[in-house]
């Protein structure tokens, strides 16, 4: 019953599409959720949450809370909605990022204080290091240590990590560097270069916020990974370092 009423509201929202305009999502994220919601509703599904949005033409955002089943949804001005971190709640924007929206003041944690515990809005790097860059062991040392893996996504994200990184992070060839959980998969169009780009495991372009291609250095197929270092600047390399590396984390 719940997949006919999905596929029922699917329909509708093409409907709606078609007769007024094309409105689509342009980000989807997890583990954030919206700061100024208007109208909260008990909902059955992701799908029906994203649906009931899509239809509301003067709907433009809504998060999905995964544990408590409710989609909430804003008709605030692209320019007045605000996202804040929470987990296990997935939200859905119709329209591009601006660096205004996420706007959180940012700080940074000293290396010795490094610990789990609440402390919200703080970048850092753990103290463990590792070799693997692979996403899931990035997201394992994050979490061992209170937080979780950083997306860069607004300014004062990309201003507090350069920062931490600088104070931080692992010396290697004159520099200091952090891994990053921006990966390339271009191994599935090896013969595009378009597609050779560096997304965020929610699925976003790393070029869609704050960085520019010139942020970005060795995006090439045969390397799946990145690090972050204390210019700013993203790498892309292998998920196997040459040096054990701390991993770039928020909490």
């Amino acid at each position: 019953m719940q997949a006919n009423r999905c596929k029922w509201l699917l329909l509708l929202q093409l409907l709606f599409a078609t007769a007024a305009t094309a409105q689509v999502y342009k980000r989807v994220t997890k583990d954030e959720t919206l700061g100024n919601s208007s109208v909260s509703k008990a909902v059955d599904s992701l799908c029906e949450c994203r649906s009931l949005c899509l239809v509301q033409l003067n709907c433009t955002g809504a998060s999905y809370d995964q544990n408590s089943s409710l989609c909430n949804m804003t008709d605030a001005a692209p320019d007045d909605v605000t996202v804040v971190p929470q987990a296990d709640v997935i939200t859905l924007l119709k329209f591009q990022v601006s660096p205004q929206v996420d706007a959180i003041n940012y700080t940074t944690t000293k290396c010795s204080s490094q610990i789990a515990g609440p402390s919200p809005n703080v970048i850092f790097v753990t103290q463990a290091t590792t070799k693997d860059g692979s996403v899931a062991i990035q997201r394992n040392l994050c979490i061992a240590e209170g937080g979780k893996p950083l997306y860069i996504k607004t300014e004062e994200q990309r201003t507090a990590a350069t920062k931490v990184v600088n104070e931080c992070g692992q010396s290697y060839s004159k520099t200091k560097y952090a891994w990053l959980t921006a990966t390339n998969n271009g191994y599935n169009n090896l013969l595009d270069p378009s597609k050779q780009f560096l997304t965020w495991p929610d699925g976003t372009k790393v070029t869609d916020q704050v960085f520019s291609s010139h942020d970005i250095s060795n995006v090439k197929w045969w390397l799946p990974a990145s690090t972050y270092n204390k210019n700013g600047k993203i790498t892309g390399g292998y998920t196997t370092a040459y040096k054990v590396l701390p991993v770039l984390c928020l909490k």
